[in-house]
Formats: structure tokens, C-alpha cells, sequence
């Protein structure tokens, strides 16, 4: 797979799940004194994985962002 099939908005054949960022994470806070930086490859990961669930629950579209908003 090329990197034009990824800019494309097509999902990677493997796309990063939750468990994959979970299994990096533990390793990396291990190694760290159970600390993962802002920023860092783990914390990327993670986020990588929300946005490929989300965009599974909802067919491929992007979030709005308004369910993580406070309400207060």
C-alpha cells in the first residue's frame, strides 16, 4: 500500500485498534517509570486508534467533537 492510499481517507488494511495502542503504551510506561509524555509515539498511537474507531461507528465521517464537549 502506497502513502496515497492512506491520504485518500481510505482505513489502512491495519489500522491501529485500541488493544495495539494499550500493548504499546504498557511497554513504553514500563521502560518510562510508568509515565507516557504528551506527544510521545504511545500517546500518537492512542489517538490513532480513537480516531479509527469513531470513524468506524460512524461509517467514515468525522466527528463533530460536540460529545466531548462540557456541558456545564
Amino acid at each position: 500500500m502506497d502513502k496515497g492510499d492512506q491520504q485518500s481517507g481510505a482505513q489502512p488494511e491495519n489500522a491501529m485498534t485500541k488493544e495495539d495502542a494499550a500493548r504499546i503504551q504498557t511497554a513504553y510506561a514500563k521502560q518510562h517509570g510508568g509515565e507516557v509524555d504528551k506527544g510521545s509515539f504511545p500517546a500518537r498511537a492512542q489517538a490513532a486508534a480513537a480516531r479509527n474507531e469513531n470513524k468506524s461507528k460512524e461509517g467514515g465521517s468525522e466527528q463533530s467533537g460536540e460529545e466531548t464537549k462540557n456541558t456545564r
